[in-house]
């Protein structure tokens, strides 16, 4: 019988009709739906002349359905359907109608609520009917609510969160701006704000015994004016109190109750930066505690979003055009698509970078407890070099420029750099005049590993996957190794706690490496030269037997004078050329030693020569066997050439389509390497500058 009372409701109830409740307390039996509902008009009786269940949920379906005069026809049979409570996700009608996105619906039930307290009723999870609407960004019902009962901005869910912070837990986007201009004095309390203040300035937490900072005198220029570091050579604990260190999984678990705060996390996840922004500047202080005691979990999300600062002529013209757009014609499809387009590529990121700015800013002026800064910055900053984001640490090292001499987790923000392989970010801080000639003091770990030992270990997964091959990324280990030991070459022959010289240590960490790399370039090789092999044989068979034959008198050509033969000869001889030495390449690829620094150049330079030459082997025969054939059938069909060199050029261009990511991964690698020259790197921007000049 159960399973027949299922399979007659809809599905959208039977989730929820066992929390129903009757509101006639004569008809206090259990109900049992055995047969067909019956029609609508029939249903629209009064609840004591058909069971209560039947009513309900034919009712529970107009509202669904947006069926605006089955409603109006329910309610004046029977009011009290207002305040009957129907499921444990919708506490009252409101909510149905709320959850389903039917505006007109919440419209009707709001002329007919008397006292706007019913709204303030939270369902079994604690949300409210606005809580509700904001989650799922139904702005104009939102708005009729606010209309109606304005305190509705100020009450929490179970959560504890604002309607405002539920929206932009959601991400709605206009929800949030909505809901903010309402909600300003919720969000911050003054006096509450003052105590905390006070509060703050006194307190001292410990931010653990890995936090330490590498003290190095440094003059920089900061906002005008000279700031010093003046530190030592040392490392020294900042917490004082080594037995007093919070407790790192309470700092986990930690969640602001400020209301403030908790919109300002929330829009950093959702990418509403612009309230984020207008919430920080407001209360600096608060959003820096709730960033501190959470281990600057915020900002973590600001490090995994592209915060490199937009450039190039196509930001240019996209910017002009955006600020030159008059008024009138904002309204149009394809203005509209122009918007949302720079505001995903380009607005979004400006604002981030903006936000992280202003964050940086505030914690160098300021006056915080010594431990805030590490504690706010160093896990986004562990996020942001493990990801290669090369914007965030830009932002950190020219707002926070200390930061970089801090250690994180025992390590060197620099060592960390170098650890997890991160070449654009290695080059941004080696450009930095006033750390470049610092680097390579930065004193060895626990374990006895100084900056070079790190460069010698295996680079991450993540890094070695952007090499097309193992032994592609035996280079790029190599040149990582090589580019570090400039500048700590003082380092070269340290050892570790292990008894390890950095290149003792490549040498085992990349042993694995080293093989895999050896296994690759020999299967390569041995793949090409078969083709190479192949062409050789065909091209000097081909020499011997030309197209039309020889003289019998005197074995010249016939064709000799035609000058598709002299094209023909001349192809098939080019091709007989590189293809036999792109098989003598590749037969030097097998007999190499395979030593460690063979990968750096030799080999890849081999491997260059080899796939080049055996492109242009490909096709030169193929012009050569196009020329033959023209020669042979020209007189007879001659539109043939055309057709020929098409259909010649196919297997050519299979070959350069399948190699040519490979070959041009291998030229970029080793011509200039990952580490490109400054001067040739000057040149390209001042080319580029000229050519957007003449553009314009």
């Amino acid at each position: 019988m159960e399973e027949l009372h299922k399979r007659q409701l809809p599905h959208s109830l039977q989730v929820s009709v066992a929390y129903m409740k009757h509101m006639d307390s004569s008809d206090d039996q259990s109900i049992v739906v055995e047969e067909e509902h019956p029609s609508l008009d029939i249903r629209l009786q009064k609840p004591k002349e058909t069971n209560h269940l039947t009513f309900h949920q034919s009712f529970y379906e107009a509202v669904q359905l947006g069926s605006l005069p089955d409603v109006k026809k329910f309610l004046e049979a029977d009011s009290s359907l207002l305040t009957t409570r129907f499921t444990q996700l919708e506490a009252n009608v409101i909510q149905v109608a709320v959850l389903a996105g039917q505006p007109e619906i919440v419209d009707e039930l709001l002329q007919r609520i008397n006292d706007p307290k019913s709204l303030k009723v939270k369902n079994n999870y604690g949300e409210t009917t606005l809580t509700l609407a904001a989650a799922k960004g139904e702005i104009d019902i939102a708005k009729k609510l606010v209309s109606k009962c304005d305190e509705l901005v100020g009450i929490k869910n179970l959560s504890g969160d604002l309607p405002v912070v539920q929206a932009a837990h959601f991400g709605h986007n206009e929800m949030v701006h909505y809901l903010y201009s309402r909600s300003e004095k919720h969000l911050m309390n003054t006096s509450e704000r003052a105590k905390e203040a006070e509060t703050y300035e006194d307190e001292g937490e410990p931010y653990g015994d890995s936090l330490k900072v590498l003290n190095v005198s440094i003059n920089t220029e900061l906002y005008g004016s000279e700031k010093s570091y003046n530190f030592k050579l040392v490392s020294e604990d900042l917490n004082q109190d080594s037995s007093g260190h919070a407790d790192a999984q309470a700092l986990t678990l930690y969640s602001s109750w400020h209301n403030g705060f908790r919109l300002f996390k929330a829009c950093i996840t959702t990418e509403i930066y612009d309230i984020a922004s207008a919430i920080f500047k407001q209360d600096p202080r608060q959003c820096i505690k709730g960033m501190k005691e959470e281990k600057g979990a915020a900002l973590k999300t600001l490090a995994l979003r592209d915060l490199a600062e937009p450039t190039g002529f196509q930001y240019a013209l996209v910017t002009w055009i955006h600020s030159h757009i008059p008024a009138w014609a904002s309204g149009h499809t394809l203005v509209k698509h122009v918007f949302s387009w720079y505001d995903k590529n380009y607005k979004r990121r400006i604002d981030a970078r903006q936000l992280l700015t202003d964050i940086c800013r505030q914690l160098s002026i300021l006056k915080l407890p010594p431990t805030t800064m590490p504690a706010v910055l160093s896990d986004p900053i562990l996020t942001a070099v493990s990801m290669g984001n090369v914007g965030f640490i830009e932002v950190v090292a020219r707002e926070c420029p200390d930061m970089l001499w801090f250690e994180i987790h025992g390590m060197a923000t620099f060592a960390h750099v170098v650890f997890e392989g991160q070449d654009k970010i290695y080059s941004y801080l080696r450009k930095n005049t006033e750390t470049h000639c610092l680097l390579g003091t930065i004193r060895p770990d626990r374990k006895g590993n100084t900056i070079l030992h790190y460069a010698a270990m295996l680079s991450p997964a993540p890094r070695l996957s952007h090499f097309a091959g193992p032994s592609l990324q035996m280079q790029g280990e190599l040149q990582w190794f090589e580019e570090v030991k400039k500048i700590a070459p003082m380092c070269e022959g340290v050892v570790n706690r292990d008894d390890k010289t950095p290149t003792q240590l490549f040498t085992e960490e990349h042993k694995e490496l080293k093989e895999s790399g050896e296994k690759w370039m020999k299967d390569m090789a041995t793949s090409c030269s078969v083709v190479a092999t192949l062409i050789v044989t065909i091209m000097f068979a081909t020499a011997f037997s030309v197209p039309g034959g020889n003289q019998s008198d005197t074995g010249i050509p016939i064709f000799l004078e035609s000058k598709y033969f002299t094209i023909f000869i001349l192809s098939d001889a080019f091709s007989m050329f590189f293809s036999c030495t792109s098989a003598l390449v590749f037969l030097g690829i097998h007999t190499s030693l395979f030593r460690e620094e063979d990968f750096l150049i030799r080999l890849p330079m081999t491997l260059i020569a080899g796939l080049f030459t055996l492109f242009l082997s490909i096709a030169t025969m193929m012009v050569a066997f196009s020329a033959a054939v023209v020669l042979t059938v020209r007189e007879r069909f001659v539109w043939i050439t055309l057709p020929m060199l098409m259909c010649a050029g196919i297997p050519v261009t299979i070959y350069a389509v399948l190699q040519i990511r490979i070959f041009i991964h291998i030229v970029k690698l080793t011509f200039p390497g990952i580490f490109h020259h400054p001067s040739l790197a000057m040149k390209w921007k001042q080319m580029s500058s000229t050519r957007k000049l003449l553009i314009w």
